[in-house]
């Protein structure tokens, strides 16, 4: 049963990688798709797409509060008819999948006159809420809506016979968690970025806590001028960070626009951190000097 996910990068991206890694547990790896995994240098992503959309099953549409926001030239972008969301939304109505929107950061569902008329059949799909206060319960629900087993609680093992009363020893100690982001961001980092390709990108990053909440910027180190900045959080299962802000550039001309970064991390120590990102860049975090 196939499930193809359909959101807006700059909208939900950090939402859907998180939903993305819950779902293949659930479901298997080979069972979700995410378009980052469609998109190969040479290919027609368009026929690329239709291909996919007839073999899914199911399509869920990602939608967060900024998903029928402006896009860069004050226009909103699902109004655009080259727009991927509209595009993919489409061809999911027109597919005979089933069409499910999950609602994500409290979003609210876009009614059918916010819809373009081509699209205006999603808002009368019943939706599905994912929260970070009631995530995995959230989950569940959404696996159940695509078919999958509701969760069963493990039978206990049988109770050990009772041994011989005698003196109590030390307990047994707990089991360490593994390690986990909470508190190790914070302070200056020198951030390497390895594309597929090999291009390198170093920049300098700093992330605070202070009474405007969780903040960072970032700036180019080599290269052209690039700057960000904007607000970081740690999402749940604490090893994977989601940074939402405003990005600027001087090349190829000054331009401003929507910044959002999604890091898995695989190794996490308070010196030298090891990352990747949806677009299968590995990235080094060493602590700054």
């Amino acid at each position: 049963m196939p499930v193809f996910l359909s959101y807006r990068r700059s909208d939900s991206g950090g939402d859907t990688r998180a939903i993305y890694e819950e779902l293949g547990d659930h479901l298997g790896r080979d069972e979700v798709i995410l378009d980052v995994e469609l998109r190969q240098p040479g290919q027609d992503y368009v026929e690329k797409i239709q291909s996919v959309m007839a073999r899914c099953q199911y399509v869920c549409v990602v939608i967060g509060p900024a998903w029928l926001a402006a896009g860069p030239d004050g226009g909103r972008r699902i109004d655009d008819p080259e727009d991927t969301v509209r595009f993919e939304v489409e061809m999911a109505l027109d597919s005979g999948a089933t069409v499910i929107p999950v609602l994500v950061r409290d979003a609210r569902m876009p009614t059918r006159s916010e819809l373009p008329a081509d699209i205006q059949a999603l808002a009368h799909r019943e939706a599905v809420e994912i929260s970070d206060s009631r995530f995995s319960y959230d989950i569940q629900q959404l696996v159940n809506a695509l078919g999958g087993a509701p969760a069963t609680p493990a039978m206990p093992a049988p109770a050990a016979p009772a041994a011989p009363a005698g003196p109590a020893g030390p307990a047994a100690p707990a089991a360490p968690a593994g390690p986990t982001l909470d508190g190790m961001l914070e302070g200056a980092w020198v951030v390497e970025i390895r594309n597929p390709f090999g291009q390198v990108q170093v920049i300098d990053l700093q992330l605070a806590t202070s009474w405007g909440g969780r903040q960072f910027q970032a700036r180019n180190k080599m290269g052209p001028p690039w700057a960000a900045q904007g607000n970081w959080e740690i999402l749940p299962g604490g090893q994977q960070l989601l940074m939402r802000g405003v990005q600027n550039a001087q090349f190829p001309y000054p331009q401003t626009g929507p910044y959002e970064a999604y890091v898995t991390f695989t190794s996490i120590t308070p010196q030298r951190m090891t990352a990747t990102t949806p677009a299968n860049e590995t990235i080094t975090w060493s602590r700054a000097a």
